[in-house]
């Protein structure tokens, strides 16, 4: 298994979607359950949302807070999830698995 550093993980992910990749990211959940994404291509938020002033707020918040927001494609149908960066423990492109490190 290969290592990136937390640092460096949003630009890898943001990286490889934009790339047209599919990105698999396992993380714990704020409750404390291990969650598994996998992210789909070009289903990326906008770094900027477009609309009221509390939905740019909300994704400041998100920013300031080390989180993304990600569409996984799991299901069939693509679902908006917010990931915290902060408990990432590993992902996956182009078949690497990579460990995240501090």
């Amino acid at each position: 298994m290969e290592l990136i550093t937390r640092s460096n993980l949003k630009a890898f992910i943001l990286d490889e979607v934009k790339a047209g990749r599919f990105v698999t990211v396992s993380f714990v959940k704020k409750d404390g359950s291990d969650r598994q994404l996998t992210i789909k291509t070009n289903n990326l938020l906008k770094e900027a949302v477009k609309g009221d002033l509390t939905a740019a707020k909300a994704t400041e918040t998100l920013k300031a807070q080390g989180m993304i927001r990600v569409c996984e494609m799991a299901s069939g149908k693509p679902q908006w999830r917010v990931v915290n960066l902060k408990t990432v423990y590993r992902v996956s492109a182009r078949g690497t698995v990579y460990g995240v490190e501090d």
